[in-house]
């Protein structure tokens, strides 16, 4: 029964459905809250609820992690139901699995569910790029979703509801490269006023790890941040925070190479001031370097400029920007280098 209108109504349930363009790359999603009782609750893939229920413990006890996780596809749309009202609930979506857990009383009853935290380094859910979505629904009538910044920002998200008549309405989300936008805002915001409004930007590599792609014998080289401090397998030493002039030059300061330094850290200097240059560590997939393509070269508003304009004014993109313009896990051959054997002419073509 509508009970607005008074009409007996029908209403099939609200379908949850999730488009991704997170570049290509896989994505996992979770519904929580509480059902119509007050139960905590979990969508399952099958589009039942997944009853939280836990024995007494001395400590939490983590939710299920298979019965609740949603994946979906690399591309395309996935489509769920909820089988009914939903109070006070979130869409999380995450690059990575989030851990839930459970805290219980006494008598084995859940008091209360511990979801994931942003800005407690300790929570493994500090280290996963995620957002979620805030959602009520009352089976048949209600629906109330709203994107939500007031903790934190991260993975973006946006929201549209198709409701029965038609009607639709839409939140758009932050833009492309909203994240290390605030962040560099902020920090600006910090150095006019003198207040530390840049703290609120957890540095990315302290609670997750900077793989680079040495393309050498050392393989794939997970890299974090230790107190200012990035610190890599392998490596000799590892590397402060770099000023301007070092990542300009590639070749001083926190990217000098000396006699003394293995080949590990020769491999990733020029990998690291490649990222550094061309501001790839905070776009999607730059959690390894090198890894992405040219087009997400130079997005950030606090980027090395001058590279970005002498390739956008080459004929066709190619030569020497930076002195490890030539880093590229793709073949896209930026720096523009030619090569082969047996070679017969090199022509100079001037003007």
């Amino acid at each position: 029964m509508n009970s607005r209108s008074g009409l007996a109504t029908a209403l099939p349930p609200l379908s949850l459905s999730f488009r991704n363009n997170h570049g290509g790359n896989p994505v996992v999603a979770y519904v929580s809250g509480r059902d119509s009782a007050g139960s905590v609750v979990f969508l399952t893939s099958n589009g039942t609820w997944f009853y939280t229920v836990s024995a007494p413990s001395a400590g939490p006890q983590r939710v299920d992690p298979v019965a609740i996780l949603l994946p979906l596809e690399s591309r395309g749309s996935n489509t769920i139901s909820l089988p009914d009202s939903l109070i006070s609930g979130r869409v999380w979506v995450a690059t990575e699995e989030l851990p839930f857990y459970l805290s219980t009383g006494a008598d084995g009853v859940v008091s209360q569910l511990i979801e994931p935290s942003i800005s407690n380094p300790d929570d493994p859910s500090a280290a996963v790029n995620w957002g979620f979505v805030e959602l009520t629904y009352t089976a048949g009538l209600d629906v109330f979703a709203n994107l939500s910044f007031v903790n934190f920002v991260g993975l973006l998200l946006g929201i549209s509801l198709v409701l029965h008549d038609g009607t639709v309405q839409t939140v758009a989300g932050l833009r492309t490269g909203a994240v290390s936008s605030i962040c560099n805002a902020l920090r600006q915001q910090t150095i006019s006023e003198g207040l530390p409004w840049d703290r609120l930007c957890i540095e990315k590599y302290t609670t997750q790890d900077l793989l680079i792609n040495t393309q050498s014998d050392a393989g794939l080289v997970p890299c974090r941040v230790d107190e200012e401090i990035l610190r890599c397998r392998g490596d000799n030493r590892g590397y402060a925070r770099p000023s301007e002039g070092d990542i300009w030059g590639c070749n001083m300061g926190t990217f000098a190479i000396t006699a003394e330094d293995n080949a590990v850290h020769r491999a990733i200097v020029p990998r690291l001031c490649a990222a550094f240059t061309r501001t790839t560590l905070l776009v999607d997939g730059g959690t390894v370097q090198p890894s992405v393509n040219s087009s997400q070269y130079y997005l950030d508003n606090l980027t090395n400029h001058y590279s970005r304009l002498v390739h956008e004014f080459l004929a066709d993109g190619k030569g020497y920007a930076f002195p490890y313009d030539d880093v590229d896990a793709n073949g896209a051959n930026t720096a523009g280098v030619l090569s082969g054997t047996n070679a017969q002419r090199l022509e100079i073509i001037i003007g």
